[in-house]
């Protein structure tokens, strides 16, 4: 009886372990798409560990479109700290940066910061080169999850917007 219930115990810490690990590693993901952004890349290699993450991609080049023009590879490069308790207290910053090698300038850049005093509350504002500057607050109570996020276009007047988002988790 003594050796099941030690294979027992054994078996709820490495499952415990392992949703510790997944629940870590998409936290990681998380973070890394609100800081970094997206599409810094069609084919991208990411670094990561507890404290700190890089990302080196290259975007192909694109056809031009009415709503773009054409751009030839873009090299990316994208980093991240986190400071603090990845479950508790943390505050992380980051950047990304997409350059158009044909041009020789800045495709896209983008600066940010997320802080979280508590697992249930997060604060995030990030800066980019189009001018535009990107709040959001999300809390978590009883399965409940409210994002309220905004864009604020300093370069164009009238070209802001806001929203919000409710998720409640069943299970």
């Amino acid at each position: 009886m003594l050796i099941h219930t030690a294979e027992q115990l054994e078996a709820t810490t490495n499952q415990k372990a392992s949703l510790l690990a997944s629940d870590k590693a998409h936290r990681r993901r998380e973070l890394a798409k609100i800081l970094w952004g997206d599409d810094l890349g069609d084919v991208t290699l990411s670094l990561r560990s507890e404290q700190f993450q890089v990302l080196g991609g290259l975007r192909l080049p694109r056809a031009a479109v009415p709503s773009r023009r054409s751009s030839g590879p873009l090299p990316s490069v994208a980093v991240l700290r986190q400071m603090g308790d990845a479950f508790g207290e943390n505050t992380a910053v980051g950047g990304s940066l997409l350059w158009d090698a044909r041009e020789r300038e800045v495709a896209a850049l983008k600066l940010a910061l997320c802080t979280s005093p508590n697992p249930s509350q997060e604060y995030c504002l990030s800066f980019d080169h189009t001018g535009g500057l990107t709040g959001s607050v999300k809390a978590k109570r009883d399965g409940f999850t409210m994002r309220l996020f905004g864009t604020l276009d300093l370069n164009r007047k009238g070209a802001s917007n806001a929203g919000a988002e409710l998720v409640y988790d069943l299970d």
